[in-house]
């Protein structure tokens, strides 16, 4: 745990986090890793993030991750660096299939604007939750699926750029990073073929509960805020 202010609306300005672990891991963070050097046994590594940030978009990972990077250029002749920080076992898998996520992040910035962190850079982190967490510049998912990371990064507009201001209205967000799946599919960028099928999925999984709403009532419960059948 750590010491903040759990109030969405109330945004840090900055953001720097420094690491102390055994020197054969490596952390993964939001923003820029600005030093890494090993001292006593241990790395010590500095993360710096210039843009306002929400309490729960911080994030923070440690494992003996292998490193590689894939970069997206952008009209105009800008790059963004794609840092993915992944388990040894998995590189190859990984390294096979993260760039495929480069047709749908221009895609991203062409229908909504620049990635709103492009003076910093983005990064997936593997970890070992079923699904993802779109931790601002940094998001952790737990394999290279092609919809679970234009969902997340999707994520870094609607919800990170652009943040709810209370947890009853998630939906929003969660909403245009599911528009932005089908927006890949649509487009031919996503995993799913059949757009109108994937959109009948969505459907059917959301009246599948007809006592419940998509605005959250109960915010108590991370399951229920986060229950993707409604």
């Amino acid at each position: 745990w750590w010491p903040c202010r759990q109030c969405l609306g109330d945004k840090i300005d900055s953001l720097r986090l420094t690491v102390a672990c055994p020197k054969e891991y490596r952390p993964a963070a939001n923003g820029m890793m600005v030093s890494d050097y090993v001292a006593g046994g241990k790395r010590i590594t500095e993360w710096l993030h210039r843009y306002p940030i929400a309490y729960y978009l911080v994030g923070l990972s440690i494992t003996n991750y292998k490193t590689y990077s894939d970069w997206l250029t952008l009209p105009g002749g800008d790059s963004v660096e794609v840092a993915n920080f992944v388990y040894p076992e998995k590189y190859d898998q990984w390294r096979r299939k993260s760039c495929r996520l480069m047709p749908a992040f221009r895609m991203l910035c062409d229908s909504f604007g620049p990635y709103p962190f492009k003076d910093e850079r983005y990064g997936q982190a593997q970890f070992g939750w079923h699904g993802g967490i779109e931790h601002q510049t940094m998001s952790f998912i737990s394999h290279p699926g092609l919809d679970l990371m234009i969902h997340e990064l999707a994520h870094q507009w609607f919800g990170n750029m652009i943040t709810c201001g209370s947890w009853q209205d998630v939906f929003l967000s969660e909403a245009f990073a599911t528009y932005c799946e089908l927006l890949a599919t649509e487009k031919g960028l996503a995993q799913s073929s059949d757009p109108v099928q994937w959109r009948r999925v969505c459907i059917n999984k959301a009246i599948r509960k007809p006592g419940e709403a998509v605005a959250r009532v109960c915010v108590e419960s991370s399951e229920k805020i986060f229950d993707t059948d409604v």
